[in-house]
């Protein structure tokens, strides 16, 4: 048989693992709602962010490259002097790999002092066809060091007796890979893309094709046909609602347990003295009234020691009363007994002396008090007794 604790203890804890898994249902279909929605847009964020620190970097190399540009120009360089200027600032730089003076007949003069024609050059063709002022080539391969360089071209205002029209510095790709690798989120790995689609250094080592992979991607605004593109596994998007699910469970169990002890604690007050209570009434079921039960409590179990005490007492007062009134039917006993022997005392004095009458009168009297010396076992007596006395 299951006591009232453990039946309290079971009822209560088994309520409240059900509760428990309710809230964690309720809190895993609004987590899908909004911790998911959440990293992503976050991460979206932080994809732009870099984007736009890509753009900002290009803006600053356009800067520079049109700084120097209008030196050159506004000093009435010539070819020599504007060599030897930009080499200068390459002694102090080591963002560019080269700088180039090109002229309206599309042969450029290299800061290395090679001398190319780069009319029949795609970025040549789109700067002159489009009349652009800046432009950012594909990736190219460099044919000093064979690393992967992009050309930066600037038109400049106004053509000088020499005949200059643009300035170019080649940049390391590297440094433009390494700032959209920068991105430091869910292990993810980021690339910048070409209009073709296809990324610049290299193919990424997370596979494309798999189903379980999410793509952030935004436009680079100083360069619109290149595009940052960071992917990552789509589980790592779930980290986030893992984690506090593991926090939840890990504080429910704590809480699930300080609650279990405390109603352990809270049935134990209940259940003790309803025990210690039993235990007293099985004492008085063997006759002993003398004991209480000693609880000072004020709510329901105190009422209900107190009303056992209370029928205790009443017990012990009817137990006492019913003494007292046997006592005293024996009392009353002893006198009928004690006239009973006299009388028998008389009548054989009145056999002595042959006084028959008298010996009929005692017994029949005699006869009168044992009817109520009997106790009711012997109530009554027949008439022919009774007349023979």
């Amino acid at each position: 048989m299951k006591s009232i604790q453990s039946k309290i203890t079971l009822c209560v804890a088994g309520s409240l693992l059900l509760l428990f898994m309710l809230l964690i249902c309720i809190i895993d279909i609004e987590m899908d709602k909004t911790i998911v929605p959440i990293s992503k847009n976050l991460t979206s964020q932080i994809v732009n962010a870099r984007a736009e620190q890509i753009s900002n970097w290009i803006e600053e190399r356009s800067n520079e490259i049109q700084l120097i540009g209008n030196n050159i120009q506004y000093s009435d360089m010539n070819i020599n002097d504007g060599l030897d200027y930009m080499n200068s600032i390459l002694s102090n730089n080591e963002t560019y790999e080269s700088f180039g003076i090109i002229d309206n007949n599309g042969i450029g003069w290299i800061s290395d002092g090679s001398k190319i024609f780069i009319s029949n050059r795609e970025y040549y063709k789109i700067i002159v066809e489009e009349n652009l002022n800046f432009l950012v080539s594909d990736p190219i391969e460099s044919k000093s060091n064979k690393a992967q360089i992009v050309i930066m071209m600037y038109r400049l205002p106004n053509s000088n007796e020499y005949g200059f029209e643009y300035i170019s510095a080649a940049v390391p790709i590297k440094t433009i890979k390494d700032i959209a690798a920068n991105i430091h989120l869910y292990d993810g790995e980021s690339k910048i893309y070409d209009k073709w689609g296809n990324p610049i250094g290299g193919d990424l080592s997370i596979n494309n094709d798999e189903e379980n992979i999410v793509s952030f991607q935004t436009s680079i605004d100083k360069s619109p046909e290149w595009t940052l593109v960071f992917k990552i596994p789509s589980y790592r998007l779930q980290e986030g609602k893992r984690k506090l699910q593991s926090s939840a469970l890990v504080i429910g169990a704590l809480v699930g347990g300080a609650l279990i002890l405390l109603l352990i604690f809270f049935s134990s007050s209940i259940v003790s003295p309803i025990r210690r209570l039993q235990n007293l009434m099985r004492k008085v079921e063997t006759g002993d009234l003398t004991v209480r039960l000693h609880e000072k409590r004020k709510d329901e179990i105190g009422d209900l020691g107190r009303s056992f005490n209370q029928m205790l007492d009443r017990l012990y007062k009817v137990q006492y009363e019913k003494r007292e009134i046997e006592l005293r039917l024996l009392q009353e006993q002893i006198k009928p007994h004690f006239l009973y022997n006299t009388l028998d005392t008389i009548r054989w004095a009145a056999v002595e002396y042959e006084a028959n009458e008298v010996v009929d009168l005692i017994e029949a009297l005699s006869t009168y008090f044992r009817i109520g010396l009997s106790k009711g076992k012997k109530n009554y007596f027949t008439i022919r007794r009774i007349r023979s006395y």
